[in-house]
């Protein structure tokens, strides 16, 4: 157990999942955002001591049923374009993100869609979105276990 000096979070009202990103009190934070809307959510800090961005993000899930609950590809690219934004201005740091991008079709080890699989055109360009953010940044995905249901890779961690 430690104590937080500081804490950054998100939450959309009414959704599952969220952000929080909890910075250990002595690691001072030299500049961090936040970005919520209705669909998306990121936290972001840079960490001065050891030169390092850490970005949290969540993206909900698509549904069949209910496409209208579906992320816009709009409102990812603004979540993403962010943290472009903020990542690009610290240019030696260590970067690692990490989320729920609930992109279950993508194979991250690649990175590309998976053939064959029945995706809604919007997640299919959030999707694209998250790939461009990963070569972007030149971030590699570490997580290789599904981490849901046994088969699928929903919670990511990205590093440069």
């Amino acid at each position: 157990l430690f104590r937080a000096k500081q804490w950054y979070q998100r939450r959309v009202r009414g959704r599952q999942g969220g952000v929080a990103i909890y910075v250990l009190s002595t690691l001072p934070v030299g500049s961090s955002e936040v970005l919520s809307s209705s669909f998306c959510e990121a936290s972001m800090v840079y960490l001065e001591t050891v030169d390092t961005v850490v970005v949290g993000i969540y993206r909900p899930p698509a549904s069949f049923s209910h496409p209208e609950r579906c992320c816009p590809p709009e409102h990812f690219k603004d979540c993403v374009d962010k943290v472009l934004k903020f990542s690009k201005r610290f240019t030696t740091a260590t970067i690692i993100v990490t989320g729920d991008f609930n992109l279950p079709f993508v194979d991250w080890s690649v990175p590309m869609i998976r053939t064959g699989k029945n995706v809604l055109r919007p997640e299919r360009q959030s999707a694209e979105l998250a790939i461009g953010l990963m070569q972007s940044l030149f971030l590699e995905q570490m997580v290789t276990e599904p981490t849901r249901n046994g088969k699928n890779i929903l919670d990511l961690v990205f590093v440069n």
